[in-house]
């Protein structure tokens, strides 16, 4: 049997990792057992739902002593529940930065392996001294939620940003700036719009005095967000650095082209000609102000971002044309592809 211990929300990027992956292995035939941990960035918050009806029949009993874990948690999240996840631990996760917090280095060395989905990952904590087994593994998408969907060259053009946005993690995202920077590209144009998507648990930095800016805040399930992607011409990612990045991934599956620099997480699955690559300049990363320094990150250059943005509204038969190579070059990226390959991890460590 294998504990399972992760976010089960299916809502927010690692609530979905989990439920994918426990979906996956239990599709599979892997005998396993979901420990709902829950997430201190979601305490009190309508989405901290952490027992998902999907898995009812899998939850672990509180008084069954597990011997195998597979952890699928941020590091930060992992640390605080070290004393309660088994002795032997394989830890699934990842990180916007290329330097680790000294007590997450500790617990990724108490792990038989580590898995995270990007080699900018692999690289970062092999030199910061994780001597755990490191595997890269990618996310994936649900082919049932999300799909290519032909774009609408009709009415506006339509820039979506989104994720967790507020005073600290807007650092990274970028929202703010987004709206800053979709004034200067359109300081008078009508036919364009700017969707922010966020949580309702959030709140949101971004100033809303514009008609154009629209703040999406109301809680969509996996299968609805499809819907929104769908709405766009091209996704806006001001994001300074990514693990993955799932919804710029996400946007791509939809046939939606992406504005974005071409670093961490995201180069993994981006092909630049097949979107709108922006220059970026490294700069202090500010992922965990008043702790430890994570490094470095990638902060776009705002002349690109506009440059990117007038090219798109300029001409969307293009952006078209490009969303449409982005969804066949991510197309094999599937959950059950992510599910395979860690099944591979674990049989390497002799688990199954």
């Amino acid at each position: 049997m294998i504990g399972l211990r992760g976010i089960f929300d299916n809502y927010n990027s690692y609530g979905i990792l989990g439920t994918e992956i426990a979906d996956g292995l239990i599709k599979a035939g892997l005998p396993i057992r979901c420990i709902a941990a829950i997430d201190p960035d979601y305490r009190d918050s309508d989405w901290n739902r952490t027992e998902n009806p999907k898995l009812h029949d899998y939850w672990a009993d509180p008084s069954e002593k597990l011997e195998k874990e597979l952890v699928i948690l941020p590091p930060d999240t992992a640390c605080l529940q070290n004393s309660q996840i088994a002795r032997r631990r394989v830890h699934f996760t990842m990180f916007e930065s290329p330097r680790l917090c000294p007590s997450w280095i500790t617990f990724e060395n108490s792990c038989e392996a580590v898995i995270v989905p990007c080699e900018g990952n692999l690289i970062a904590f092999n030199s910061c001294g994780v001597n755990a087994q490191l595997f890269k593994v990618p996310l994936g998408y649900n082919p049932e939620n999300t799909y290519y969907s032909p774009m609408n060259m009709q009415g506006p053009c339509v820039f979506g940003i989104g994720g967790r946005i507020h005073k600290v993690t807007d650092f990274r995202k970028g929202a703010e700036r987004a709206v800053e920077l979709f004034k200067r590209a359109f300081p008078g144009e009508e036919n364009v719009l700017l969707d922010v998507k966020t949580l309702s648990c959030d709140e949101p930095c971004v100033n809303e005095h514009d008609s154009r800016v629209k703040l999406t805040r109301s809680f969509i399930a996996p299968e609805q967000m499809h819907e929104w992607y769908s709405g766009l011409t091209c996704y806006l990612s001001l994001s300074c650095s990514e693990g993955w990045g799932l919804m710029q991934f996400e946007a791509m599956v939809s046939g939606r082209p992406i504005i974005s620099t071409n670093y961490m997480g995201v180069r993994e699955f981006f092909i630049p000609e097949n979107g709108y690559e922006i220059k970026g300049r490294y700069v202090r990363a500010n992922v965990w102000p008043n702790s430890f320094e994570p490094g470095v990150w990638c902060e776009p250059e705002a002349e690109d971002v506009v440059k990117a943005m007038r090219r798109v509204y300029a001409d969307r038969a293009e952006a078209e044309r490009k969303g449409l190579a982005s969804s066949k070059h991510v197309r094999g990226y599937t959950w059950s592809n992510t599910v395979e390959q860690i099944i591979d991890v674990l049989k390497r460590l002799e688990w199954v």
